[in-house]
């Protein structure tokens, strides 16, 4: 399954800390977007706690959407923005 993440976090350091985390599971398509592709559900809850463990729940956002193989397969970039190829990429 691919997934879209976006997030706005107040505090650099927080968001540092969440964007290294989402570099262990998916390529970074905008300063604040991930194109993640996991398909064990436990490696997706994974991502999920440590993506809650980095944020602050009063003061930060994060958006994790599940597209479908048909969505995923029609997301258009425009511009310089590239839809990732991640073809034979693995999380151990």
């Amino acid at each position: 399954m691919t997934y879209l993440v976006s997030y706005d976090v107040a505090d650099d350091t927080r968001r540092l800390r969440l964007s290294k985390v989402l570099l262990d599971y998916g390529k970074r398509v905008q300063e604040s977007v991930f194109w993640v592709e996991l398909e064990e559900e436990e490696l997706v809850e994974r991502m999920k706690a440590r993506v809650r463990r980095e944020v602050s729940e009063g003061e930060d956002s994060v958006w994790v959407v599940a597209l479908c193989k048909g969505c995923s397969g029609r997301v258009e970039a425009v511009g310089v923005a590239k839809v990732p190829d991640v073809a034979g990429c693995y999380v151990v």
